[in-house]
């Protein structure tokens, strides 16, 4: 398929996919964006709101985590929300690259922006407690475009049950 000639999205769906870890004991909660049409949304971002704070979300992508890219709807389109895990240890969302891990702390949960994944902010404004948190999850792209969605973030207080994304 070209993409030089690709139509622009007029509007893209965001979906929550639940957690994309292998490992049993880590979670990484993602949304997916759907572009519709064989269209693209060229120098697409995406932000979530969470208890007052905006937080920059970032792509995953197969070279690590980017704050824009180009959305396709022949691709996958996934952002990464929250992390929580139910040991400590330092993650490294960059795969092979040779960067410093982020030092997770067992039964935290983290809003997963670009300061806790490239400058490995772990502090108090990056940790969600237990409970239910309604957050929007933006995502712009050119010419001003965005579309939005409100979803429940459900953080249980046990490592055992599971962090859930609800559509609102």
């Amino acid at each position: 398929m070209k993409y030089g000639k690709q139509r622009s999205a007029t509007g893209v769906q965001i979906k929550s996919i639940g957690s994309r870890a292998s490992q049993p004991w880590l979670e990484l909660v993602h949304v997916s964006i759907v572009v519709q049409n064989d269209a693209e949304a060229r120098q697409a971002r995406i932000h979530a709101q969470i208890r007052d704070k905006t937080y920059a979300l970032m792509w995953a992508t197969e070279a690590g985590p980017r704050t824009e890219r180009t959305l396709r709807s022949d691709a996958e389109n996934n952002a990464l929300v929250a992390i929580r895990s139910a040991r400590s240890f330092g993650f490294n969302p960059w795969g092979q690259l040779s960067r410093p891990s982020i030092p997770l702390t067992q039964g935290t949960t983290y809003a997963a922006d670009g300061q806790l994944l490239v400058h490995q902010q772990v502090g108090p404004d990056w940790q969600l407690r237990a409970g239910r948190h309604r957050i929007a999850i933006t995502v712009t792209w050119e010419r001003g475009q965005s579309s939005s969605q409100a979803f429940d973030l459900v953080i249980p207080p046990s490592t055992a049950i599971p962090v859930s994304l609800i559509e609102a």
